[in-house]
């Protein structure tokens, strides 16, 4: 059994028109799409100040509120 080796040269030409019009539509909704969260937040007021304030608060009121419990629990005590 004799081993051939073929080649075929091919001729291809891309329609990088359809392409480059696909990419960028998928970039506009990708562009657009990152822009919601931050719109939303900004719709609702909260801004990273904002937020890290609410935070802040929520931990001292949860130190205060264990501090009372321990000294509820010295005066049982």
């Amino acid at each position: 059994m004799a081993n051939s080796v073929w080649s075929i040269l091919v001729g291809v030409e891309f329609d990088t028109k359809q392409i480059a019009k696909q990419l960028q539509t998928n970039l506009n909704n990708l562009s657009k799409n990152m822009k919601l969260p931050q719109k939303s937040a900004e719709d609702l007021g909260v801004t990273f100040n904002a937020a890290n304030e609410v935070f802040r608060t929520s931990v001292d009121i949860i130190s205060n509120m264990t501090s009372e419990v321990y000294k509820l629990d010295e005066a049982l005590i």
